[in-house]
């Protein structure tokens, strides 16, 4: 027959019992919040990165103030397209635009349209504020022209510092409009 522990001898086992229960609990806490710290580095810092909007030249789609979520992985499954709003940098200073022309189309701008290879460019899906005229220029292969929804504002592929853009300086695409929470927004 087996003999049975003393009550004390009970009383330790199940205190040393509750120290290791403890002890494990304690690190699979840790470990939850170093994963999902880990989850908030790469979903923030490495795919998609907050940035807020300064200046009017994006406005009505942007205004001042707005933050939006650039997603700095999709350019390199995805090719951004005509219409995307991207992040690139100019002179040090990051500028968001959209892209409006493409590789190997020619891209003017007349009484305030805007014309693709001779053909008036439909831009119903976003407001825009154009003015003026921009003479005929060419898209080089591997690159794309730019434009701020407010064409008052020079900050953009019609400026000669800027020009049109190689594709491996856009740095991301706009995903999300994510401040204020009343103009939330998906941007696909």
């Amino acid at each position: 027959m087996e003999k049975q522990p003393s009550p004390s001898q009970r009383m330790r086992r199940s205190t040393a019992r509750r120290k290791a229960h403890r002890a494990q609990g304690g690190l699979s806490l840790l470990f939850s919040f170093g994963v999902a710290a880990l989850t908030l580095f790469v979903i923030f810092f490495l795919w998609l990165t907050p940035m807020a909007i300064t200046g009017d030249s994006m406005a009505p789609a942007l205004k001042n103030g707005e933050i939006v979520l650039v997603d700095r992985l999709s350019k390199y499954l995805i090719r951004p397209d005509r219409g995307d709003l991207v992040l690139v940098e100019q002179g040090g200073n990051p500028l968001i635009k959209r892209i409006i022309g493409l590789p190997g189309e020619h891209v003017e701008i007349m009484e305030g349209q805007v014309y693709i290879d001779s053909r008036p460019l439909q831009e119903t899906g976003y407001q825009v504020n154009t003015l003026g005229t921009f003479h005929k220029t060419f898209v080089p292969e591997g690159r794309v022209f730019l434009l701020g929804d407010n064409r008052q504002v020079l900050q953009d592929s019609r400026n000669p510092e800027m020009g049109s853009v190689p594709y491996e300086d856009i740095l991301g695409v706009v995903r999300f409009r994510i401040f204020p929470l009343s103009r939330l927004t998906l941007f696909y």
